[in-house]
């Protein structure tokens, strides 16, 4: 009994000093283990670490509960370019210069893309947000954008004269490009698709666009309007239908294709209908 005794009254000792030594060890052995491992440890107290492996925090994609409860439709807006997004044009110089805006409704997955002549309160695309806004039909939403001075002054300047509606403007913190993921996400799809009518229309007339011609400022809106018709989401539905609760059922031809077209309503001087190939 004297020798189990011993022999407990031993490990409790061993594990006690072992708790100790854990508990009480010196902050300076810390930082010595932690020169060998940061290379592949993060650590909070480390100076070195924090400057180069910190992270901002991350924004959790809402529920679908908290979805449905928080109602209030939100509308992204976003600049990008021509050149950023793979879009390759006979003047290669030119095309970064050309902003394009992509706007994304979050409610029903609508996107919408037009080219600018230059970034800010420019008439040409005012009048391109207020016609979407419109198409939309929202009274009260959110508006928002990260906090880049031209688009700022884009959607502040597109809902000034429409006093029918009740924008909220929001900004994304500055360098988060992943607060603004969901417009993000739509230029990626609006550019692959400008991409893919611009190469068809090419190879069809075996040529090549440059930057300024006239047909791009046509590809750019027809890209998003494509999307909105045919793009299927995982509910089985497309945006057009969430938005207008019917699937979109007119016929379409491949962009640039020429095609008799009969005007049936006809001016008064006018005889007979007239069929001209457009």
């Amino acid at each position: 009994a004297r020798a189990v005794a011993t022999v407990a009254r031993a490990s409790w000792m061993k594990l006690e000093f072992r708790w100790l030594s854990q508990r009480r060890k010196p902050p300076l052995l810390k930082k010595w283990r932690n020169t060998k491992s940061h290379i592949y440890l993060f650590r909070s107290w480390c100076s070195h670490c924090v400057r180069a492996k910190a992270q901002s925090s991350p924004h959790k994609a809402a529920t679908a509960a908290q979805t449905e409860e928080h109602r209030l439709p939100t509308v992204s807006l976003d600049y990008f370019f021509m050149g950023s997004e793979g879009l390759s044009f006979q003047d290669e110089q030119a095309q970064d210069v050309l902003p394009l805006v992509a706007m994304y409704d979050h409610k029903t997955r609508t996107h919408f893309a037009h080219a600018c002549l230059r970034k800010g309160a420019e008439r040409h695309s005012i009048d391109n947000i207020k016609s979407d806004l419109e198409w939309l039909g929202y009274r009260r939403f959110l508006m928002k954008s990260d906090q880049e001075p031209g688009i700022i002054a884009l959607k502040k300047a597109a809902v000034k004269d429409m006093p029918s509606i009740e924008p909220l403007f929001e900004e994304s913190p500055v360098t988060e490009h992943a607060a603004n993921g969901h417009v993000e996400g739509a230029i990626k799809r609006i550019a692959g698709q400008i991409r893919c009518i611009k190469d068809a229309t090419e190879y069809k007339y075996k040529t090549k666009f440059h930057s300024k011609h006239m047909l791009i400022s046509w590809i750019i809106p027809h890209a998003a309007f494509l999307l909105n018709r045919y793009g299927i989401g995982k509910d089985g539905r497309t945006p057009f239908e969430l938005a207008r609760g019917k699937p979109y059922r007119r016929v379409l031809l491949p962009f640039g294709e020429c095609c008799p077209v009969s005007y049936t309503h006809l001016r008064a001087h006018e005889t007979r209908e007239e069929l001209v190939c457009r």
